[in-house]
């Protein structure tokens, strides 16, 4: 898992949501720009995952892209939660 404060979206690696069996949500196109500047297209969307984080849990809105290193990335979005 990563906590990236540049980072504007919620991700997910997309093989975690095969390997959990969750719910893919589609979603109209989307390009977002990794690490390496590349760009990926979001492979769908997970609305509301529960992630359980020191004993809170969080409803995560999550996109799905095929990212490499980390099967999680936290963005500035999740960060805005935390009070």
């Amino acid at each position: 898992m990563l906590v990236d404060s540049g980072s504007s979206h919620n991700i997910l690696q997309l093989r975690i949501t095969h390997h959990l069996h969750l719910s893919i949500t589609p979603t109209t196109p989307l390009f977002v720009m990794v690490g390496n500047d590349d760009h990926n297209q979001c492979q769908g969307f997970c609305p509301n995952i529960k992630l359980r984080l020191q004993d809170i849990t969080f409803a995560i809105p999550l996109y799905l892209l095929p990212i490499e290193l980390d099967d999680i990335v936290l963005a500035i979005e999740w960060l805005h939660t935390i009070r």
